[in-house]
């Protein structure tokens, strides 16, 4: 869910230069604070702003600047119930679609050098997109896990732990997601130039 977002995951250009496409901007070299890179690493790293990767298992340190980056973004930008409440792929694929076409291709051609104008223009689309896809994201988890949490709270009170239920709640997500993954695979839209 997360992943569509991201407007270079749900688009590929093609071209002359790309018959065969630009892989959603992996092929796309940009230059960017003094360092090479590619188009779909600047969107990956949220228009420039986390162009490192953090270690795994994140740190304390690295939680809480995660966990402060997202409540930042959560009071930076609003969304409506019926914005966050879309399950379909296609919607969440067509609205990256239109931001790929708008702002991430915007100007953009092989080893162009990103502009503070372009990542400007970047970030809030990029930030949006990060924040409503967490939204939708743990919407649709609410909406998977609410009931059987609220079963599992309850044994838990009682001192019962149903190792069914545990089951039940991990088979139910697996289906749910492989079956949104199935859809998404099958939507990458496509910028002919």
């Amino acid at each position: 869910v997360g992943d569509i977002h991201q407007p270079l995951h749900a688009t590929e250009l093609f071209s002359t230069i790309y018959p065969t496409g630009d892989a959603g901007g992996n092929a796309e070299t940009v230059f960017v604070d003094g360092a090479t890179t590619n188009l779909h690493a600047v969107w990956d790293s949220i228009c420039w702003t986390w162009n490192t990767d953090l270690v795994r298992p994140l740190s304390a340190s690295d939680l809480t600047k995660l966990d402060t980056y997202a409540s930042g973004l959560l009071a930076k930008y609003t969304f409506t119930d019926d914005q966050i409440g879309v399950y379909d792929p296609y919607t969440m694929a067509n609205e990256s679609f239109s931001i790929a076409v708008s702002t991430a291709y915007n100007g953009i051609v092989n080893n162009t050098v990103i502009t503070q104008p372009y990542l400007a223009a970047c970030l809030p689309a990029a930030e949006q997109r990060v924040a409503l896809g967490g939204l939708r994201l743990g919407k649709q988890l609410q909406y998977l896990l609410g009931s059987f949490a609220e079963k599992r709270a309850a044994n838990a009170e009682k001192g019962v732990l149903d190792m069914h239920l545990e089951e039940v709640i991990l088979n139910k997500t697996k289906d749910f997601f492989h079956g949104l993954r199935s859809k998404y695979n099958g939507i990458k839209q496509h910028i002919k130039k």
